[in-house]
Parts: C-alpha cells; structure tokens; sequence
C-alpha cells in the first residue's frame, strides 16, 4: 500500500458500500474481513479465484474472517457469477473506476504480459476449466487481496500478472503470525 495514500484508503473504506449499503469499514468493526479485489468476470482467472475462494470459505470463516468482494463489473453480472460458486450473499462494492484498486496499489497489468507465453497457455488451462466471457470492465486490472480490521489494512497482497491468484489463506497464516 501507497504511504501517500493512508487518508485516500481510509476515506474509501468508509465511502463503498456494498449491496445493503454497509461500508467495508462498518464491516472491519463487525469481524476482520478478507477484502479480494477482482478481475473483470469474463476472465477464467478471476472464475478460478472464486473457486479458490468458494473452498476455502470454511477455514476463512473459521479463523474468524469475513469475506468481502471489490468488482469493477455491474452488480447484476457479479451477482450471477457469483451464484456458480455459491458466494452471491458475500458483501460486493462496486469499484469500476478503480479507486480502490490505485489506493491498496494493486496494479494494472502491462500490455505486453497478457500476451505472454506462459499468460495464454495458462489461460486456456483456465479457461478450460472454469470458462471464459468478453470483458465488461478493465482486462488489465490485476487482483489482490486485503486483510481489514477496524478500519486498518493490516495485511495485503497484490498480484503482478493475469494468472496469479491472491493466496488467501497464506495471507491469513501470514497476518496471524505476524500478530
């Protein structure tokens, strides 16, 4: 996270509000909340960190986390992609001008990275997979994931290409550690 960006991040923890208009603040004060930040949901990646996600809803929620979602997409679309896996009651902010992404300092990707090698190769494994949709949002905003506890971003991560997919529950481990 951005050390010029402290008042921004917390000024829009308090701003999004999710579908029942609780902020990710509110939310931080009720229980820590691991705060995932999406990719666009067309992208197979961002399917497979929902699936990811989905099956480690148990040991989040286990070690006294809530989860939250960041999207840049319409609700109704996060809604039904959501669904397939089972997480549409999840607190979702709509986030489609990228201001929380800037402010937690979660990337874009570079052009040159979606065209890679490895990026296709991995993403028709992916596709494969979990599917694939054309972009209704920006194909470049990479993921990541946060750990927020009253009103403090006390952990994060950001990934640095398409394929990569925020560890959540090594970031648990992480935080925990760390405390």
């Amino acid at each position: 996270m951005k050390k010029n960006t402290k008042n921004t991040v917390h000024d829009l923890l308090q701003a999004y509000r999710d579908q029942h208009g609780i902020s990710i603040r509110e939310h931080s004060f009720a229980a820590p909340i691991l705060m995932v930040l999406l990719r666009h949901v067309g992208c197979s990646f961002c399917r497979k960190a929902l699936h990811e996600l989905s099956a480690s809803m148990k040991h989040i929620n286990a070690c006294g986390y809530r989860v939250g979602l960041v999207h840049m997409d319409s609700d109704a679309d996060m809604r039904d992609q959501l669904s397939l896996y089972g997480l549409e009651k999840l607190p979702r902010f709509h986030d489609a001008e990228r201001k929380l992404y800037q402010a937690l300092g979660v990337p874009r990707a570079p052009l040159m990275s979606v065209f890679r090698r490895d990026a296709w190769a991995r993403g028709v494994e992916a596709k494969r997979k979990y599917g694939a949709g054309l972009p209704k949002s920006d194909p470049l905003q990479l993921p990541g994931a946060f750990l927020i506890d009253q009103g403090i971003v006390i952990a994060g991560e950001p990934t640095m290409s398409p394929y990569e997919t925020p560890d959540f529950l090594a970031l648990l481990i992480r935080s925990e550690a760390a405390a």
